[in-house]
């Protein structure tokens, strides 16, 4: 949790869970799409990149508040992109953005809604930016359902080489280092005990409980960071997309997650986070 205000508004993106559209680094802050250069303000100097895109910082509006029934507490928010020359000037597609959180017994699920109600194609990526609060001990474990790792440039976006993640059906991440935490790698489903993992468990072996944050397979990259290890959190990043999508040649359009949403079409992607008693093999 932010300490201050003044935390919570000078680090937007270490809360919470930011909402990213585009998700991470575009290379020099440009891609070309349709035949059409779009430019995002390069706000990584060390970089030369764009970080994060525009929605985390928009305004959005509270369309319904409310309990449904005995166990539902429900939340839909709204952002239209569009309404100002200035907005189009970042990203020239006006598009509806919904998202819904569900709170119940289950725990939190959250779903984003994008439609382009535009008149031309808009390309799409679309990422969350998780961080959870961990101890530097080795009684923690993160374990995520992995399949590939992008190789990273030193400007901390892929190059076209993808190499296996790990031999082993899920990877674990030991949270007992307080070394640096940067990698982006791709999804898979993956066999967990009796279940299926798509997603990551933050497992607590002492207190015998794990959170899991699952996704549908629209989000079909992951990248995982904690700054420079100096402090107990790390942060999950479901992404739609590779970092820089629309500038990799990489041929497999699924992996790079180079979506296009048509003129009056809409995509949506559901994502969940629970907590359960250790060993919990819900399908997920």
């Amino acid at each position: 949790e932010p300490a201050e205000l003044s935390d919570l508004t000078q680090n937007r993106y270490e809360f919470g869970t930011p909402v990213l559209f585009f998700p991470n680094r575009i290379a020099d802050g440009c891609f070309v799409f349709d035949g059409r250069t779009y430019q995002f303000p390069v706000n990584e100097p060390l970089t030369n990149c764009h970080l994060h895109g525009f929605l985390h910082t928009a305004e959005w509006q509270v369309e319904r508040a409310t309990v449904v029934g005995d166990a539902d507490v429900v939340a839909v928010l709204r952002c239209d992109w569009g309404v100002s020359a200035d907005e189009l000037q970042w990203f020239p597609h006006p598009c509806r953005f919904t998202l819904r959180f569900t709170l119940n017994e289950k725990g939190l699920q959250k779903s984003i809604s994008i439609e382009n109600t535009g008149r031309t194609r808009m390309p799409l990526g679309f990422g969350y930016h998780t961080s959870f609060a961990v101890p530097f001990s080795d009684s923690f474990r993160i374990l995520m359902s992995l399949d590939r790792q992008w190789e990273m440039s030193d400007r901390h976006i892929p190059t076209e080489v993808l190499r296996h993640a790990s031999g082993h059906e899920v990877v674990e991440l030991a949270s007992g280092t307080r070394s640096r935490v940067f990698g982006h790698f791709t999804l898979a489903q993956r066999s967990f005990g009796a279940g299926v993992l798509y997603g990551v468990l933050l497992q607590n072996l002492t207190r015998n409980y794990q959170i899991r944050y699952s996704f549908d397979n629209s989000f079909n990259n992951l990248v995982i960071w904690n700054r420079q290890g100096e402090e107990e959190f790390i942060c999950i990043e479901p992404q739609t997309c590779a970092i820089n999508a629309f500038n990799l040649r990489h041929e497999d359009h699924f992996v790079a997650g180079r979506r296009v949403i048509a003129a009056g079409e809409y995509f949506s992607a559901d994502a969940a986070l629970s907590v359960e008693p250790l060993g919990g093999q819900n399908t997920a």
